[in-house]
């Protein structure tokens, strides 16, 4: 086992305990280096070795309300055909619909924002990156940081107050769209070890016909927002809680956004 992956897994999971009470976070059972072996051979792509480490202490990690969501690959199943043909999809990042890829063509991580690229290079990077994300919200990084992290932190500040407002709108017996009783408890986000309702709401997993809908590899598929004047476009609005809509990946990418599936 990496040290350095297993240092990263341990420290976020201490960081997201010590958040418990401000969001929810999950780390699933490890994968199988058989399942890992197996996806492999019927996909005919080789995965990095820090990649397959992570999985192989928890197969699907929802980090601090979705901070960072990192699970089995995807390359032609739910959300590899959200992205460009050489990307395989290994997580989301913030919770609007940014994409965290293996680039086949290049062996290296990339976040796929909408059409925009951000190299990550080696998966560590992202797990670092998780980590100083947790500190600023724990407060416990500097300026300079936060100044990094700026726009990432805007993004997450303007999905974070749709999700508490639609809280708040349920409580008055309204909403932005018709939850079913799950999604409701998903979005009011008890935490159950103190029967209190957390600092920020809950991003609930998609349901379908009274059944969680999992991609391929059983990963929860959750509603995400959606930046209705996009924020690479109108930066103004990259922190406005208001310019949000709650939306499934597919709604979000393929209707929003008018993007195709690919194949």
């Amino acid at each position: 086992m990496n040290e350095q992956v297993k240092n990263a897994y341990e420290k976020i999971k201490m960081l997201c305990e010590k958040l418990d009470n401000a969001d929810y976070s999950e780390f699933s059972n490890a994968a199988t280096m058989e399942e890992l072996d197996l996806w492999q051979k019927e996909n005919g792509v080789v995965l990095p070795e820090n990649y397959k480490e992570w999985l192989l202490l928890s197969k699907y990690s929802y980090i601090a309300g979705g901070v960072l969501e990192l699970f089995m690959p995807s390359k032609n199943g739910y959300y590899g055909q959200l992205v460009p043909e050489e990307f395989i999809v290994v997580g989301n990042v913030i919770g609007d619909g940014e994409r965290l890829c293996f680039d086949v063509n290049m062996g290296e991580f990339v976040r796929y924002d909408h059409g925009y690229i951000r190299e990550v290079g080696d998966f560590t990077n992202i797990l670092n990156w998780a980590i100083e994300y947790l500190e600023i919200m724990l407060e416990a990084v500097n300026d300079k940081i936060r100044f990094v992290f700026r726009n990432d932190l805007l993004r997450r500040k303007a999905i974070q107050g749709f999700w508490i407002h639609e809280r708040e709108l349920l409580n008055n017996g309204r909403c932005t769209r018709q939850w079913n009783g799950d999604e409701i408890e998903a979005i009011y986000n008890i935490n159950l070890d103190t029967g209190n309702k957390r600092i920020y709401a809950g991003k609930p997993v998609q349901y379908k016909n009274g059944e969680k809908l999992t991609d391929e590899n059983g990963t929860p598929v959750r509603y995400e927002g959606h930046h209705m004047m996009s924020y690479q476009e109108h930066p103004e609005y990259i922190g406005e809680w208001k310019n949000i809509q709650a939306l499934t990946p597919e709604e979000h990418i393929l209707g929003a956004h008018g993007q195709g599936k690919r194949g």
